[in-house]
């Protein structure tokens, strides 16, 4: 239903996405029998774990109704940018859920609580954000003028690069796992001709 309803103006935009919250079956499911690809994060935590497992499986579901949906990756969100062992696990569990070695990107999304605080308050993105630190005066320069006013945390620059990051290495995955639809393509009409 909701590809129906994507169709006529897919054809205008080169990428849609679709967030769903992992809770919400209703509005999963249906993301997931419109998409052609899937992007998953996921916490390093146990309740991230949980949630992602139980994404894992309404994906497997879905490919029932939708046979051309493809994981593109998981991606660790909201972790610790060396927490490497965390990281192992998580990776680890990810592979678990669906079965096997997953695809999975290299970058993480660190957790940056200010970050986030600063996101929700002012409804900015991270990389907004990293332009509003770069314009606020420096502390020191404030600190005697008796004002307080609420300062847009640092971190920001480091969280608007891993999305930075992010971005390039999905535009990277999404490339090449086009490319490797269209060979396939390519070589069954071949192997039919």
């Amino acid at each position: 239903m909701l590809a129906d309803v994507l169709a006529p103006i897919a054809a205008g935009y080169d990428l849609v996405f679709i967030d769903c919250p992992p809770e919400s079956t209703i509005l999963s499911d249906l993301a997931l029998a419109a998409a052609r690809w899937a992007l998953m994060p996921t916490k390093s935590d146990i309740g991230g774990l949980v949630g992602m497992t139980l994404v894992a499986e309404r994906f497997t579901l879905a490919r029932e109704i939708n046979p051309r949906l493809g994981l593109l990756g998981v991606v660790l969100f909201a972790t610790g940018s060396r927490s490497r062992a965390i990281h192992s696990e998580a990776l680890r569990a990810i592979d678990d859920a669906f079965g096997g070695q997953s695809p999975r990107f290299e970058t993480a999304i660190r957790h940056a609580e200010r970050t986030a605080q600063d996101a929700r308050r002012l409804g900015k993105l991270a990389h907004e954000l990293q332009i509003e630190v770069a314009a606020q005066p420096a502390w020191w320069e404030v600190l005697g003028q008796g004002v307080r006013t609420p300062r847009v945390s640092a971190t920001a620059a480091s969280v608007a690069g891993d999305y930075r990051a992010l971005g390039v290495e999905v535009l990277k995955a999404l490339q090449a796992a086009e490319d490797a639809e269209r060979a396939g393509a390519r070589g069954g009409a071949a192997a039919s001709a």
